[in-house]
């Protein structure tokens, strides 16, 4: 069995989109791969330090504008009355706000071949560097398949792989867990952790992958990614609604003629000099 085991648990890269030039927090440098008891199938497939930035989830909402309007049915004369109608219009806006994220993330995935029947590994080295602070996520994983270990008892699973790490290169190895799910006579799995890196900060890292007896490797990877950074929302207007809803109606008062206008001025006038000549 042979599977390039794609990594779809780790946040970062499932819910990114394209991706830009290089790097801005996490950048990964990859050493060198130690192998015992098998041997590469060829180069691995790297997808080196790069940032996704994308949509991590979307917000649906809407925003109302509401105005009026007046429309004239009948004019006014100078006779007579006229009609308006009063327009109650109502704009809905269906908006969307996107909560946009930036992530660093790392790829690597080597298959191999020539498998022995006995306990066979691969150590993965490399450099990790942080322009600022942040919690890098590790995923390693592996896929195979095995060969049932027969005993008085019936036949069982033999020990699966198990998968380890540790930093700078010193100090014991922490077991991250074993693989588990299987299909058949074939395994895949993997086990995650997470570690804190500080700004400016570069460090070596191993991780390793160890199959016993009666277990054959034919893939391991890994996936290393940076946490979220550059969180912000973008509102993007999807479209809108307008309704248009009679609410009344109001007489509009004749107009007086142009000689109306003049006769009241006149009346005005006349009326204000004759009050200054009583005072």
């Amino acid at each position: 069995m042979r599977a390039n085991f794609a990594f779809s648990t780790l946040t970062a890269t499932a819910l990114l989109g394209a991706a830009s030039a290089s790097a801005t927090v996490l950048t990964v440098t990859p050493s060198t791969t130690t192998l015992s008891g098998v041997t590469a199938d060829g180069s691995p497939a790297v997808t080196p330090s790069m940032t996704s930035t994308g949509v991590l989830y979307s917000d649906y909402g809407s925003t109302s504008a509401t105005t009026f309007e007046t429309a004239v049915v009948t004019a006014p004369t100078t006779t007579a009355s006229g009609l308006a109608y009063l327009y109650e219009i109502t704009t809905v806006s269906q908006t969307r706000t996107d909560t946009v994220v930036s992530a660093d993330y790392f790829y690597w995935d080597q298959a191999l071949k020539g498998n022995t029947a006995g306990s066979e590994y691969l150590i993965f080295s490399g450099s990790l560097g942080a322009t600022a602070a942040t919690t890098a996520s590790l995923y390693v994983y592996s896929a195979g398949d095995y060969t049932g270990v027969a005993s008085p008892f019936g036949t069982s699973v033999p020990a699966l792989p198990s998968y380890y790490f540790r930093l700078a290169g010193t100090g014991a190895w922490t077991l991250l867990g074993s693989s588990s799910t299987t299909t058949g006579n074939e395994f895949q799995g993997g086990e995650a952790t997470t570690f804190s890196l500080a700004a400016g900060s570069t460090t070596s890292f191993e991780v390793a992958v160890m199959a016993g007896s009666n277990v054959d490797l034919s893939n391991v990877g890994l996936v290393l990614a940076s946490e979220f950074y550059d969180v912000h929302t973008e509102t993007v207007t999807l479209g809108s609604t307008t309704t248009k809803t009679l609410v009344g109606a109001q007489l509009l008062a004749p107009v007086p003629e142009p000689e109306t206008y003049a006769l009241i001025l006149a009346g005005l006038l006349f009326v204000g000099l004759r009050m200054r000549s009583q005072r």
